[in-house]
Order: structure tokens, then C-alpha cells, then sequence
């Protein structure tokens, strides 16, 4: 599989669907996933949303001997769509959202609700039609509480880090192009609708979501937001995820409802669902999230800046520890590596996998406490082993083992022997006379 996927990844690099970025790289990479079930159902997903306008062109005629079939067909993937919904971990779902899409629009677009009604009665057509507004939907009912509350060490390390580290450098300066004061009474009307399902504590929530709506439009648009539609979305995302921890804060009875979010995401998906990004989980994964995204976004600057330091750079050195305890978690999560090409980062929203971003390149250049001994204080996370390391190495020594024609042809053997005993005797005999 992992051949396959490099050969998959050439092709794709090579090709006109590959939209390159000003590092030559692809905006839009080939999606590496391993788990099979996942894989089978994505192709069940996508083959029935390619084929069914065939299907549906010869259903009502004479030459359609197998309509109890195609009503079973249907139904068992309304049923897996119906299935993959209904998970409550949005991740989950997201890997499914290009799929997602396309079946509904193959069933709901125009009369094929109707049309199925009348061919299939007993397929629950409408698990498609209601679900398709609810995009990516948590709960809207009090099950869908998330806890989104952090203790004070936590949201005070986060501030002195942001004001100390982070604040005044180019990149996090993209977060200052979301703060607009005003919001159009228009974009906050595209929110909350339902407005009643609304708790009064969650004011703030409609007045934050006029401003995602008011980014979301004018997205490309936004002077100094430059980068690609992925970058942009990503900046998006985290701002959004800081200003709901800010608001929120440390209180424990601050929780959030699991529409608040579901509102969120509609507003994302309906509004510009080329941002494939959700909000859901928890401080504690937004939180690390934004880290990594800040750090590797502001690198560069950051390992310039330590080479004007004088002794009093502990805060620095605090961050970096900080992050390397969060590089560390990810990295075996977020990539793979292998023994010749390049590694594939299943995170490119947040994470870097080049080694050239390994947050002990900056703490070599910092002065900090116990540097005498920087083994002891500050662990180097290493990079995994290549996932085809085995295979490799087993194919190069089997290489290096091989025997040229000469030497190991039998033919060759023979000969070469037959003449050493030849001329073995003929020594022993001229010996022998002497």
C-alpha cells in the first residue's frame, strides 16, 4: 500500500490537478489513509453517486429486470450514509466530506427524492434530505455539551507566550486582519436562525458568528491574508478557537452547547465550504493545535530573533519546551516517513514534518538553564523510523549479497573448477618427473 501511495503521489505532482504553491509544492495533496473500512466505504460512497444517474436513465423502462436490487442497493447506502452521519466526532466525518457531498447532491438535486419514493416506498430517502442540513451536526439537544474550559496555569502560559513570543512577529500579525468592530446586521442574520434553541448565555455567540460570516465571503479578499485558500482557512479556524476560549475563560460552569457549534459549522459549510474545518472537541485540542500552527507559521522569524538575546531569554526557553512536549504527542500522529522519499504529513493544517522545523534547531541557539547539559533538560524528539525501513533494508542488503554473472553462473563454476583440478595434476606430474 505505502508503493502505492507513492506512486499515486508522483502521478498527482505531475498533473495538471496539482495547483502548486510558491514552494512548488500541491495545495491540494493526494489523502493518505490506511484504515481499509474507511477506504471501502468512501469508494461504496462515491461509486454509487457516479453511477446513479445511469441507473436511475433505465430504471422506469422495459430493460430494467432488477429493481428489487437497485431498492436494496439504495437502501443499504442511504443506510451507511445515515451511519457515517451520525457519528458525533466531526473528524470523523470529515475525512467523508467530499463524498458527503456528492451523493447528496446526486439524490436531493431536482426530483430524484420523489423519484426514489415512488420506485423504492421503503427507503428512508428523508435520512438524506434532513441530514444534508445539518451538515457535519453534533447534537442539538443537551447531549451535545462540550466542556470548554481550561485552569488558569494553562490560560495564563498561553497569554505570556502570545504577548512575549509570538506578538509582534509577520505571520501572527494575520490574526489582527480579523478584528473588525462592526458586523453587518445581514451576516449575523445568516446565524442562529433558530434562534429560540438559543441559551441567553450564549449571546456572544451570535455576534462571533456575524464575523465568521463576514470573513468567510470576503476570505480571498482580505489585504495582508496572503497564502493559499488552505492558509487562509487555517488563520480562520484559530482565530475563531481563540475567541471562543477567551470568552469562555476559566469558568466551571462555562460549557458549550453542542448547536452553538453546530451553528458554526453550518455557517462554514454554506457559506464557503472550501474550509473544511470544524469545530468541535476541546480546549485542550484547540489549544495544541494553535501552538503548532503558530509555531511552525512563525519559525523562521523566531530562530532569527534568538540571535539577539542576551541571558534574559527564559521565556523563549519556556515555549519551546512547551511546544517540543506538543511536537513530540504529534509527530507519529501526524507523519509519515520513509526511507528514500518524501514524508506524508496527514496534518497539514497545523504541523510541519521537515526535521529542518524541529523545535531543538531553536533551543541550541537559546541560552537557558542547565545548557551545560541539554540532553538532561531538553529531550531531542527524534524522527520515527521510515515505515518501509525493514523492507528497504532487507532489499539493499539482498543487493549487496547478489553475485555477478561470472561468479555465480554454474556454468562458469564448472569450468573454473574443472581447470584448477586440471591443472592441479598437471603441476602434481611435472613435480613428480622432476
Amino acid at each position: 500500500m505505502i508503493s502505492l501511495y507513492r506512486d499515486l503521489l508522483s502521478l498527482w505532482r505531475n498533473s495538471s490537478c496539482c495547483e502548486k504553491n510558491s514552494d512548488n509544492r500541491c495545495i491540494k495533496n493526494v489523502i493518505i489513509e490506511f484504515d481499509k473500512e474507511l477506504l471501502k466505504n468512501k469508494k461504496e460512497l462515491y461509486d454509487f453517486s457516479e453511477y446513479y444517474n445511469s441507473v436511475k436513465n433505465v430504471w422506469g423502462t422495459t430493460k430494467c429486470q432488477n429493481a428489487e436490487n437497485l431498492c436494496k442497493y439504495i437502501n443499504y447506502v442511504i443506510k451507511l450514509y445515515k451511519k457515517i452521519r451520525q457519528r458525533r466526532h466531526l473528524k470523523y466525518n470529515e475525512k467523508y466530506i467530499n463524498e458527503m457531498i456528492i451523493l447528496e447532491k446526486a439524490l436531493v438535486n431536482g426530483n430524484d427524492a420523489n423519484f426514489i419514493k415512488e420506485k423504492c416506498p421503503l427507503v428512508d430517502i428523508n435520512a438524506v434530505l434532513n441530514m444534508k442540513i445539518k451538515t457535519l451536526q453534533m447534537s442539538e439537544n443537551g447531549e451535545g455539551n462540550i466542556i470548554l474550559r481550561e485552569n488558569l496555569e494553562s490560560r495564563n502560559a498561553r497569554k505570556k507566550f502570545n504577548d512575549n513570543v509570538l506578538n509582534g512577529l509577520t505571520e501572527y500579525g494575520k490574526y489582527k486582519k480579523f478584528n473588525i468592530e462592526n458586523v453587518e446586521e445581514t451576516m449575523k442574520n445568516k446565524c442562529f436562525k433558530d434562534i429560540k434553541k438559543l441559551d441567553i448565555k450564549y449571546n456572544w455567540a451570535k455576534e462571533l458568528c456575524g464575523k465568521l460570516a463576514t470573513y468567510l465571503v470576503k476570505l480571498h479578499s482580505i489585504d495582508g491574508l496572503e497564502g493559499n485558500n488552505n492558509d487562509r482557512c487555517a488563520y480562520l479556524n484559530y482565530w475563531i478557537f481563540d475567541q471562543i476560549m477567551n470568552i469562555t475563560g476559566s469558568d466551571d460552569k462555562n460549557v458549550i452547547d453542542g448547536f452553538v457549534l453546530n451553528e458554526l459549522n453550518k455557517v462554514v459549510y454554506q457559506l464557503n465550504n472550501t474550509c473544511f474545518y470544524y469545530f468541535d472537541g476541546n480546549f485542550h485540542e484547540w489549544d495544541e493545535e494553535k501552538y503548532l500552527h503558530d509555531f511552525f507559521k512563525n519559525f523562521n522569524e523566531i530562530l532569527d530573533k534568538t540571535q539577539t538575546f542576551n541571558n534574559n531569554s527564559q521565556t523563549y526557553c519556556d515555549y519551546i519546551h512547551h511546544i517540543n512536549n506538543i511536537y513530540e504527542k504529534y509527530l507519529d500522529r501526524c507523519c509519515i516517513y520513509f526511507y528514500e522519499d518524501e514524508p506524508l504529513n496527514k496534518c497539514e493544517k497545523y504541523f510541519n514534518c521537515d526535521q529542518a522545523y524541529n523545535p531543538y534547531n531553536i533551543y541550541t541557539k537559546l541560552y537557558c538553564k542547565g545548557d551545560e547539559k541539554p540532553e538532561i533538560f531538553f529531550k531531542k524528539v527524534e524522527q520515527p523510523k521510515p515505515i518501509d525501513y525493514n523492507v528497504k533494508t532487507i532489499t539493499k542488503l539482498s543487493a549487496g549479497g547478489s553475485c555477478n554473472k561470472f561468479l555465480c553462473d554454474p556454468y562458469y563454476i564448472f569450468v573454473l573448477g574443472t581447470f584448477m583440478v586440471m591443472g592441479t595434476l598437471l603441476m602434481l606430474l611435472v613435480f613428480n618427473k622432476v
